[in-house]
């Protein structure tokens, strides 16, 4: 068994000028209605040179891709009438990069300073009248900005802000290496922070058209799954925050991940195991004793969740019917992962785009049809299970070898042959280091929530000219408004937790 490189999810490709942009968004359309938006964003445009390249990241309901770039010197129509979700990309690329957006001169910046939260102190006066829908994430309740006006005890509207981190991810990486790369990832989702760190190792190796080895692939995917059972345990933690009980089951059954990671990588996220070409990990001793453990932690737990939830009638009657969101506006908005599955849009790109080794496993993308909170709850329920599936598959179909290409200390270790230090010069230190062979990649993975992808700009230097994440989170959040509008206000924290969104991953 022999590992292959990571590879740009295959789409086609067109270049047009941004004057033609309405009308070849026609034609595509025309051509295939299902055609979506995917992601948007720019690269270029600063001064003295006002050219800039904006970016579509297109995809059909069969899973097609197409990439469309639009070429200009300021203005772009504007397409959110075509793709809704090109609404708040449309929105950061006027604030962000000063563009023009054809027939949107209301546009306001998608993220505001006045956002920002200073540490100490309490998130900043609310309009009049807007009442907090507060993040149901019982440890950091104040991540998300999201308010409604109510009419009784009803939402009568409700408004999404999102930046109230202010992480400046996009600015941060653009000023480190391409080594750095993946660390500086994995500050963007506390729930799974291997799967950013993940996502960014995959799109460098995929630009720099480095090989890991075999073994590695399969270690990646094994805590790729094991973090992916984590990351669900603490989103059902956060919806049935007050049932004590099975808040506490949910994160118990959590642990029994963090000590699965801990075993294999001496940290309990599986944080700073990610090398360019390799990771510093392995399939632990007492895999299958581990897997045991967590798989009959998880089981209790969904059995348990499933009777407190979905299958207990007055759970169901409440929530049945709230938040829904159908598979057209689900396309529509940019959803994916188990926000759109189910809404019964049975894509995944661990099967649509297959990366590391999901083509060589066996495991199912559950789905429903309601698109409310009720079917996104059943769906995460189910994909833990799926999960546990294809850990067990990488425990025992793992090849032998090694998990690096070659074994170089971390740059905190201390070196003993002069060869360790001039390679760490090689690859750390200013002016060296990775010299991308291409312009630039777009590689999506399958993270816990929807599609997460790095947008990676090279200009052939040590590190990158620009950087873009693709966040599920960004476009989930945005259809909160809408999906809470109706609805009861002590419903909101539980559909809002069904989308599960990460505050620190959707902001720039």
């Amino acid at each position: 068994m022999t590992a292959t490189a990571p590879q740009e999810a295959p789409a086609a490709v067109l270049e047009v000028s941004a004057g033609r942009m309405e009308a070849q968004a026609a034609a595509l359309l025309a051509a295939d209605p299902t055609l979506h938006l995917v992601d948007l964003t720019a690269v270029g445009g600063a001064s003295p040179d006002p050219r800039f390249r904006a970016v579509y990241q297109l995809r059909s309901a069969a899973g097609n891709r197409t990439r469309l770039t639009a070429a200009g010197t300021g203005e772009l129509p504007g397409l959110a009438h075509v793709w809704p979700a090109a609404d708040w990309p449309e929105r950061e690329m006027a604030g962000r990069f000063g563009m023009h957006i054809g027939g949107r001169e209301d546009l306001r910046p998608l993220f505001s300073a006045s956002q920002a939260m200073v540490p100490g102190e309490m998130p900043p006066a609310r309009p009049e009248g807007e009442v907090p829908i507060h993040d149901p994430a019982q440890a950091t309740p104040f991540r998300l900005d999201l308010g409604a006006r109510l009419r009784g005890s009803r939402i009568e509207t409700a408004e999404a802000r999102p930046g109230r981190l202010h992480s400046g991810f996009e600015r941060l990486a653009e000023g480190r290496t391409w080594a750095q790369l993946p660390v500086l990832a994995e500050s963007l989702n506390e729930q799974s922070p291997f799967t950013p760190g993940l996502a960014a190792v995959l799109a460098v190796e995929a630009l720099l058209g480095i090989t890991p080895p075999a073994r590695c692939t399969w270690v990646r995917m094994l805590l790729a799954e094991i973090s992916r059972v984590g990351a669900h345990c603490a989103w059902l933690a956060n919806l049935v925050g007050p049932d004590s009980a099975l808040w506490g089951q949910a994160l118990t059954a959590r642990e029994s991940a963090a000590r699965f990671l801990a075993a294999s990588s001496g940290s309990r996220w599986a944080t700073g195991t990610q090398r360019i070409g390799g990771i510093a990990a392995d399939v632990p001793a007492g895999a299958r004793r581990l897997l045991a453990d967590l798989g009959g932690a998880v089981d209790r737990l969904r059995s348990d969740a499933l009777r407190s939830t979905v299958d207990h009638r007055h759970w169901r009657r409440r929530f049945s019917g709230a938040g829904v969101l159908d598979a057209a506006e689900a396309l529509g908005a940019g959803a994916t992962g188990p926000v759109a599955r189910a809404a019964g849009i049975d894509l995944d790109v661990r099967r649509t785009d297959p990366y590391l080794a999901y083509g060589e496993v066996r495991f199912g993308v559950p789905t429903a049809d309601s698109g409310d909170v009720v079917d996104r709850t059943r769906v995460r329920l189910e994909e833990m299970g799926e999960s546990l599936s294809i850990a067990r598959q990488c425990v025992t179909g793992a090849p032998g070898g090694p998990t690096l290409a070659h074994e170089t200390p971390r740059p905190t270790e201390r070196y003993t042959e002069p060869a360790e230090l001039i390679d760490h010069f090689g690859r750390w230190m200013d002016g060296h280091g990775y010299r991308p062979g291409r312009p630039d990649i777009y590689l999506p993975i399958e993270s816990a929530d929807g599609e997460l992808a790095f947008y990676l700009v090279s200009d052939g230097t040590g590190g990158p000219a620009r950087v873009h994440l693709r966040s599920p989170s960004l476009y989930h959040f945005r259809l909160l408004p809408a999906l809470l509008a109706g609805l009861g206000y002590d419903q909101a924290p539980q559909v809002v937790a069904s989308l599960n969104v990460i505050a620190s991953e959707m902001d720039r």
